[in-house]
C-alpha cells in the first residue's frame, strides 16, 4: 500500500475530528471539585426556573423572581429590587425604541475595601415568549447564583461584588439600561462580567471585551478553565447589530467581558430551549467562566489597566495564545521575508504562475461560497419556516457544504503554483486584516507561518512533523470556520468555503500522490456527487422531528383601514390554506414579509389613542389590553424637541419612521410627548395582536416561536393621523 497516498486523507480526517472534539465542552466533573462550578446544584435550579416561559411582566416571571431572591437571601446577601419603566432606543434596527416595565434583582457581597470600584456579574432572568429560557439566559442566571454561593462562602473579596440579574433583556436590554442610567449603585461598579447564551450546546466562548483589553485578556487567560475565544470574534462582533446587556455597560464606559455558548441554535428563542435539551458541558463551561473571571476580578487589588489591545485565540480549548495587536506587523513581516527567501523557484514554479494561482484560488473560494449559498437556497427557499428547517438540519448540511469545497479543491489538483499562491493569498489577507481588523490577523498569519515551517521541514526528512503540523494548523482553522458556521450558517452557509485556501496551504503538500494522473480529480468528483446526494436527501426529507419540532406560523390579520382580512403567515405560502396566497403589506411589521389568503372580516380589539396639548407640549397616549405584541411606527411632520416616552428621552426623526415595540405581558400604557411647532401632524402606523384566532381558523402546524410569534393570534393593523400637534 502506498503510505503517501494515506497521508492526505488521514491528515484531513484527523484535523476535522480534532476540530469537532474541541468544539464541544468537556463533561462536568462527576464529583464536586473545590473551586469549580457545581453542575448538580445549578441544574436543579435551572429545572426550577424553566418550568414555563417567563416573559417580563408575566405571573411566571414573578414566580421565578421570587425564587431567585430566596436563593440569594439564603446566602446571607443583601438583596434589592429595582422597579422602573425601561425605555431604550438603539441605533441598530432603524433607531427602534423598545419599552417595558422592569424589575431588576440586585445582591451585594461586601468586600474588604468598599471604596474600591465593585465588580458586577450580570445575567438576565426573563425569557422570550414561548421559550423556557434554559439556555437564554437560564444558564447565565444559575451560573450567577452558583458564583454568588461559592464566593459568599469563601474568602472575602478585595472589593464589593454586585450580582445583577436584569429584567427585560429580551425586550431590548431594558433592565440593564434602567440600572446603569438610574440606580445609584451603578456608579460604584467598575467592571462587569456578563453570562449569555445563543443556543443549547458548545463551549462558552469569550466573544466580547471592552476596549484596551490587553490586561483583561491576560487575567481571563490565566484563570480560565477549558477556555474558548478569539480576537477575531471580538472584532467581528463589533461590526454586527447584535446586542447583549454588556452593550449597555460598555456604553457606560465600564470594563467588561462577555461569554456565551452558541451551538444548537434551533433551540434559541424556541420552545425547545428547555432544561432537558441543554448540554451539561455547555452549562458547566459557562459556569466556570462566570466563577473564575468574577473571582479573579473581585480578588485583584487593582482592576486590569486599560492599555493596549490583544490578539488572542484558544488552542483546542486548553490554552490561550495572546500578544499585543502590534506584534501582528512583526509576524507579517517575518512571513513576508520567509516567502521572499523560499521564492517560487523552490516550488518549481514562477512568480507569474504563482500570482495567477493566487487569484485563481481566491476566485475558487468565492465560487465555492456562492455554490454553497445557492445549494442552501435551493434546499430551503425563503421565509421563516425555511429558516427553521435549515436550523434543524444545520449539522447535516455542514457536511454537504464541506464535501463540495474539498471536492472542488481535489478536482483542481493544486500543484506547486497553487501552494505558493496560497502562501501569497494568506500574506495578502494577513496584511489587509492587520490594517483594517487587526484582531483577525492571527487567523491568516499563524497558518502561514506553519506552512513556511512545513516547507523548511519537508526536505529535511520531516514528513511526520510536516503532517502533524499541517494537521494541527488545519484543525485550528476548521474549528474557527465551524464556529462561524454555527453562528451564521443559516444566513451565510458559504462561510464554509473559507477552509478552501487553508486546505491548499496546509494539506496541499500531502496531496502529491493524489495529483498523479486523474486520481485526485476522480476523488473530487466523487465528493461533489456525494454532496449532491446528501443535498438531495436533505431536500426530500422533512427536517423537523420530535427533537426539532415544526413551529406554527399561521395567524389572522385584519386591516382596520380597508376592512380586509387574511389568514396570514411569515413562511411564504407553505402554511396557508391551500398553500396559496399573495404578499400582504404590513407597514408597522418590518422584521419579516407576510403572505395571506382572504378571510372573513371579524372584530379584533385595537389599541386606543388619545391626544392632548398643554403648555406648548403635545402628548399621544396609547393604551392596549394584554396582548402578544404592540408595534407602533410614528413620524412627525416636522422637527420636534424634547421627545419622551413615559418620561424617558427618545428621538423622533421627521424624515423617517420611528418604531416603538412593546411585548411585556402586562397591559400597555404609553405616553409619547414632545414639543413641536403648532399645526403639525403625527402619523401613526400600528400592529396589535392578541391570543386566539376566530373560527373557522386553520390549525397551526406547531407551537409559535420568537420568529413566528404571531402564530395562533389575531392581529390588526391600521393607521392614524393626529393633527394640530
Amino acid at each position: 500500500m502506498n503510505v503517501r497516498l494515506l497521508a492526505f486523507p488521514v491528515a484531513l480526517l484527523a484535523s476535522i475530528f480534532l476540530a469537532f472534539v474541541t468544539a464541544s465542552p468537556p463533561a462536568p466533573p462527576t464529583t464536586e471539585v473545590p473551586g469549580r462550578f457545581s453542575y448538580p446544584r445549578a441544574s436543579a435550579m435551572l429545572a426550577e426556573i424553566t418550568r414555563a416561559p417567563h416573559v417580563a411582566g408575566s405571573p411566571e416571571h414573578a414566580r421565578v423572581r421570587a425564587y431567585l431572591i430566596q436563593q440569594l437571601q439564603a446566602m446571607g446577601l443583601k438583596v434589592l429590587e429595582q422597579d422602573s419603566f425601561g425605555v431604550r432606543q438603539s441605533a441598530h434596527f432603524g433607531n427602534q425604541i423598545t419599552a417595558s416595565p422592569v424589575r431588576n434583582i440586585i445582591a451585594v457581597l461586601p468586600g474588604r475595601n468598599p471604596a474600591k470600584p465593585a465588580v458586577a456579574l450580570m445575567a438576565h432572568y426573563d425569557s422570550v415568549p414561548y421559550a423556557y429560557g434554559a439556555g437564554d439566559d437560564g444558564a447565565g442566571t444559575v451560573a450567577l447564583i452558583e458564583t454568588a454561593r461559592h464566593m459568599s462562602a469563601g474568602p472575602k473579596p478585595a472589593r464589593d461584588v454586585v450580582f445583577l440579574i436584569t429584567d427585560a433583556e429580551e425586550l431590548g436590554l431594558l433592565g440593564a439600561q434602567a440600572f446603569f442610567s438610574e440606580h445609584p449603585l451603578s456608579r460604584h461598579i467598575g467592571a462587569v462580567v456578563n453570562a449569555e447564551a445563543r443556543g443549547s450546546r458548545g463551549r462558552a466562548m469569550m466573544f466580547q471585551t471592552s476596549k484596551d483589553n490587553a490586561a483583561l485578556v491576560d487575567l481571563w487567560a490565566r484563570t480560565a478553565i477549558a477556555p474558548s475565544g478569539s480576537s477575531l470574534t471580538n472584532a467581528i462582533y463589533k461590526q454586527l447589530p447584535n446586542d447583549t446587556d454588556l452593550s449597555v455597560t460598555l456604553a457606560a464606559d465600564k470594563i467588561g467581558i462577555n461569554a456565551a455558548f452558541a451551538d444548537g441554535q434551533f433551540d434559541y428563542h424556541a420552545p425547545s430551549d428547555s432544561a432537558a435539551n441543554l448540554d451539561p458541558g455547555a452549562l458547566q463551561n459557562l459556569g466556570d467562566f462566570a466563577l473564575t473571571t468574577t473571582t479573579a476580578l473581585a480578588m485583584a487589588e487593582e482592576f486590569p489597566v486599560r492599555r493596549g489591545e490583544s490578539a488572542y485565540f484558544d488552542l483546542f480549548g486548553r490554552w490561550i495564545v495572546h500578544y499585543p495587536l502590534g506584534l501582528g506587523w512583526l509576524l507579517t513581516a517575518i512571513a513576508a521575508m520567509g516567502i521572499g527567501l523560499i521564492r517560487p523557484c523552490n516550488f518549481g514554479t514562477s512568480w507569474p504562475h504563482s500570482v495567477a494561482a493566487m487569484l485563481g484560488l481566491a476566485a475558487l473560494t468565492v465560487v465555492s461560497g456562492v455554490v454553497c449559498h445557492g445549494v442552501a437556497k435551493l434546499l430551503y427557499g425563503e421565509g421563516t419556516m425555511a429558516m427553521r428547517e435549515q436550523l434543524a438540519e444545520n449539522e447535516n448540511a455542514f457536511w454537504v457544504y464541506l464535501a463540495i469545497c474539498i471536492g472542488l479543491v481535489m478536482f483542481m489538483r493544486p500543484g506547486a503554483a497553487s501552494r505558493f499562491g496560497a502562501m501569497l493569498l494568506m500574506l495578502v489577507m494577513a496584511l489587509v486584516t492587520q490594517i483594517i481588523m487587526p484582531g483577525a490577523n492571527w487567523l491568516f498569519i499563524w497558518p502561514l507561518l506553519a506552512a513556511l515551517a512545513m516547507k523548511w521541514l519537508q526536505p529535511r526528512g520531516g514528513m511526520v512533523m510536516t503532517s502533524l503540523l499541517g494537521t494541527f494548523a488545519f484543525a485550528l482553522v476548521i474549528g474557527t470556520v465551524l464556529l462561524a458556521y454555527v453562528s451564521v450558517g443559516t444566513m451565510t452557509p458559504g462561510v464554509v468555503a473559507l477552509v478552501l485556501p487553508f486546505l491548499v496551504l496546509l494539506l496541499g503538500p500531502l496531496m502529491g500522490s493524489w495529483n498523479d494522473g486523474r486520481r485526485g480529480q476522480i476523488a473530487g468528483v466523487a465528493l461533489v456527487v456525494g454532496a449532491g446526494c446528501g443535498a438531495l436527501w436533505l431536500g426530500l426529507t422533512d427536517g423537523f422531528s420530535q427533537r426539532h419540532p415544526r413551529p406554527g406560523d399561521t395567524f389572522y390579520l385584519t386591516d382596520a383601514d380597508s376592512g380586509k382580512a387574511w389568514w396570514a403567515s411569515t413562511s411564504t405560502t407553505s402554511e396557508l390554506p391551500g398553500h396559496k396566497g399573495a404578499h400582504v403589506d404590513v407597514p408597522a411589521f418590518t422584521r419579516a414579509q407576510v403572505w395571506g389568503v382572504k378571510a372573513q372580516p371579524t372584530f379584533v380589539p385595537q389599541p386606543q389613542f388619545a391626544v392632548s396639548s398643554s403648555n406648548g407640549r403635545s402628548a399621544l397616549a396609547i393604551s392596549a389590553d394584554l396582548g402578544r405584541l404592540l408595534i407602533l411606527t410614528v413620524q412627525p411632520s416636522g422637527p420636534v424637541t424634547d421627545a419622551r416616552l413615559n418620561g424617558r428621552p427618545v428621538s423622533l426623526d421627521p424624515k423617517a419612521w420611528t418604531s416603538i415595540a412593546y411585548r411585556a405581558q402586562v397591559p400597555a400604557k404609553l405616553v409619547l410627548d414632545f414639543t413641536a411647532p403648532p399645526g403639525g401632524t403625527l402619523a401613526v402606523r400600528y400592529l396589535y395582536a392578541v391570543d386566539g384566532m376566530p373560527p373557522p381558523a386553520p390549525v397551526p402546524s406547531g407551537p409559535p416561536t420568537n420568529w413566528t410569534q404571531l402564530s395562533g393570534s389575531s392581529a390588526i393593523m391600521g393607521t392614524a393621523q393626529f393633527r394640530g400637534l
